[in-house]
């Protein structure tokens, strides 16, 4: 049995020697993504991490439209070097390693035009589940229980202005970073997205870093890709929300968020105009009622004033005809 590990080990090292000849190995890390320039028909081969168990996700992506890739080359676990014929996607390529252990651990690839490509790379296994994502659907003034140390709400077609939210962590939880905002992603699969973090060194990301010192945080989001209509980078289709905790050592418990949209906002606003119309009518009704009672004051204080001077009157007239009587 040792002889034939030890026979495997050989097979292996000399096709990662032949792979390597005449292009540099690019080492990826267990989580990161990286940007590298490409000439057209030059070749790249790259060091997969991990080992048998752990669940890998790798991206490559050109970041040029109508820019295809090709996987020339493959080394597996156990020593194979072949030509796998595989036809990447338009202009990614994506490569998972979940339940079969015989999986790539050496990868060759090219582009057949100049272009920048984008390489991601993930790994998550039992004993480290910070790089983690939860998916979960986007709802408004609603709970959301978060069991992760990351989430990602997919947004697709919505055309979001800003988020409004306000977190709740455990009392235990203080003085954590977090990276968080909107961002375009190529790939609609939380599996595949690196850490946030490890996002906002890349060259297109707007995404926003921040100390929560405490354990409860009320946060404004603006979308920097929205101005009236989105505005989404070459191949990256996928409009998003990520959530990303900065500590990669430690879970930190269960939290919860929720999100107040535009659309709860606008209702607000709508609701204090309709009520200002109210206090309006309601104000001149009032005024209307006040100055009414007011007019039939000033005409009952003038019937009276009338009547008096009548009643005057008819004395004098009787008065004087007793007069005329009396002379009489």
């Amino acid at each position: 049995m040792k002889i034939f590990k030890t026979f495997l080990l050989l097979m292996l090292s000399i096709q990662i020697l032949s792979l390597s000849e005449n292009n540099e190995i690019i080492y990826l890390d267990t989580n990161n993504i990286i940007n590298i320039t490409m000439n057209a028909a030059e070749k790249k081969n790259l060091s997969l991490p991990g080992g048998e168990g752990d669940k890998y996700f790798l991206t490559i992506l050109a970041l040029t439209k109508g820019v295809k890739i090709s996987i020339n080359q493959v080394v597996d676990f156990r020593g194979s070097n072949n030509n796998p014929n595989i036809e990447p996607k338009e202009n990614i390529f994506t490569h998972s390693r979940e339940s079969d252990k015989y999986k790539y651990k050496y990868i060759e690839f090219s582009i057949d035009k100049n272009s920048t490509v984008e390489i991601s790379s993930v790994i998550i296994n039992e004993a480290n589940k910070t790089n983690e994502y939860k998916k979960i659907d986007y709802k408004v003034d609603s709970k959301i229980q978060v069991d992760k140390n990351n989430f990602v709400i997919f947004l697709e077609d919505e055309k979001i202005e800003n988020f409004e939210m306000k977190f709740k962590f455990k009392d235990n939880i203080k003085n954590i970073n977090v990276t968080y905002g909107f961002i375009y992603l190529p790939i609609k699969d939380e599996k595949y997205l690196v850490l946030g973090k490890n996002y906002k060194t890349g060259t297109d990301n707007k995404l926003e870093q921040k100390n929560f010192p405490e354990s409860e945080m009320e946060l404004k989001v603006n979308n920097p890709y929205y101005d009236g209509e989105m505005k989404k980078p070459e191949n990256k289709d996928h409009f998003a929300f990520i959530f990303s905790i900065d500590d990669g050592e430690k879970m930190v418990g269960d939290f919860n968020f929720t999100i107040n949209s535009e659309i709860i906002n606008l209702f607000l606003i709508i609701s204090i105009a309709v009520a200002l119309v109210f206090a309006v009518i309601t104000f001149f009704l009032i005024r209307r009622k006040q100055t009414s009672e007011e007019s039939s004051n000033i005409e009952g204080e003038d019937s009276k004033e009338e009547k008096i001077v009548n009643e005057e009157k008819e004395e004098k007239e009787e008065k004087d005809d007793k007069e005329i009587s009396s002379e009489n």
